[in-house]
């Protein structure tokens, strides 16, 4: 959008650009967010039920733990023991 206002700043005749580009973005969002959307019902993932949106207050707990995630990626353990693994210099 940036780009389409500085071609707008020299050419004032080419004001069309800047809708056009807008609707190409919002249209490629919705399309994207719909390809999304499709992979999640495939997988079962029951979005269109009310239940999966709603959860009950009995259920509700500002004290409620994340669950434990498996480290990923390029995470290295630290060799040293009692070393801070996030700030190790690798």
């Amino acid at each position: 959008l940036f780009i389409t206002t500085a071609i707008i700043e020299r050419v004032p005749n080419a004001w069309y650009i800047d809708p056009v580009v807008s609707l190409l973005v919002g249209v490629s969002a919705v399309v994207y967010g719909s390809k999304s959307v499709g992979k999640r019902v495939a997988a079962g993932v029951p979005i269109y039920q009310i239940d999966w949106w709603w959860q009950p207050k009995d259920e509700v707990s500002s004290s409620q733990e994340l669950p434990e995630t498996t480290k990923g990626g390029d995470y290295v353990a630290s060799p040293e023991k009692g070393a801070d693994a996030e700030h190790e210099i690798i």
